[in-house]
């Protein structure tokens, strides 16, 4: 399975996931700690990159002609650049392997141990 998220080119770090609905993601920082962000299409990181690169997002409120209105504004932010942002692929291998299984690579039979080294995996002793 194929996933995207965005990488900061010059720190190696990624826009991180979101941590609710009613956050404002426009204020995030790429983060070398936090879950990347994951998004199924391209085109879902693209439109998130290009929000995000428009700078911090807070809604002016104002009346006009009795009715109540709101619009976006967009304060830029210095160091968000295009050119320094990049969609990668993430790629979700499935495992049918549990947490004991690569937890107990030492006493585990050969098929489990053929399987554990085909995903790349190493032993997580004491790491259920």
């Amino acid at each position: 399975m194929t996933l995207y998220c965005i990488r900061q080119k010059s720190t190696g770090f990624y826009l991180p996931a979101r941590e609710s609905s009613y956050n404002n993601y426009s204020v995030v920082k790429p983060s070398g700690i936090s879950m990347p962000r994951l998004f199924r299409k391209v085109g879902h990181a693209r439109l998130c990159l290009d929000n995000w690169l428009m700078g911090i997002a807070t809604k002016k409120h104002w009346v006009e002609y009795g009715q109540n209105m709101e619009d976006m504004v967009y304060t830029p932010v210095a160091n968000r650049t295009k050119d320094d942002f990049v969609i990668v692929p993430v790629y979700v291998t499935i495992s049918r392997l549990s947490v004991d299984d690569i937890a107990d690579l030492d006493n585990a039979d050969a098929d489990t141990k053929a399987r554990i080294k085909q995903l790349g995996l190493t032993s997580v002793k004491g790491g259920k």
